[in-house]
């Protein structure tokens, strides 16, 4: 038969208890998936865990929080002096993305890390990339839930670089052909290089904008 290390807790449990409770709440926070992880405690009566539960519930904990501070960091790197403006921005709208504020930001820094390489500034690529995520979260509910809006936000940074196909998923078409004809219209026919593709990452998203326009009523309209 199989032998259970127990740890006997003696005296009142309850600070333990609230501590472990909270410890769950703040990795909730930014790592839902390690929620899970208390349901590996075996509760046993008299206030008696199972030991490998507790070793397994620390392991989450660690796990996650790198993985916050991994997040945290290129966050501050991609975003430089923008970051706390990115920041405010998440706390308001984190939400009706369906992300904790952490999610927000890290989705908005994989879009701006695409952008920068283009020639934009921190400060550039901040409002572009926070706008995207603002239409993707429009997109996905447009979507009927077909799209997440991380998953909307990827098709759209993905548009950035140029791979469009992509946005007929989220009812957008939008050609290599409209992208030359809205840089001309933009005047910068005449650029090149890395200007260039500035100049069209700057036209698809002007595009987008304007055939979504739809989607972006229906979701301010609730």
């Amino acid at each position: 038969m199989a032998k259970q290390a127990k740890i006997e807790i003696v005296g009142d449990a309850s600070q333990l208890k609230r501590e472990l409770a909270s410890a769950d709440g703040d990795l909730g926070k930014f790592e839902q998936s390690a929620g899970g992880s208390l349901n590996k405690f075996a509760v046993a009566a008299g206030g008696a865990f199972a030991v490998k539960g507790l070793v397994d519930f620390a392991a989450s904990v660690q796990g996650a929080s790198t993985k916050l501070v991994a997040a945290q960091a290129k966050i501050a790197t991609v975003f430089e002096g923008s970051s706390g403006v990115v920041a405010a921005w998440a706390d308001e709208t984190a939400a009706a993305l369906g992300m904790t504020s952490t999610q927000a930001q890290t989705a908005a820094a994989g879009i701006a890390d695409l952008l920068k390489p283009m020639g934009f500034t921190a400060e550039a690529a901040a409002g572009m990339s926070t706008d995207l995520m603002d239409l993707s979260g429009a997109l996905s509910a447009w979507s009927a839930g077909k799209y997440t809006a991380t998953e909307a936000s990827e098709i759209l940074a993905a548009a950035m670089l140029g791979e469009r196909d992509g946005l007929k998923g989220l009812g957008i078409a939008i050609s290599e052909a409209d992208v030359q004809a809205r840089v001309a219209a933009n005047g910068q026919a005449e650029l090149t290089g890395a200007a260039l593709e500035q100049a069209k990452a700057v036209a698809t998203q002007q595009l987008i904008a304007e055939t979504s326009a739809a989607a972006q009523r229906a979701c301010n309209d609730g």
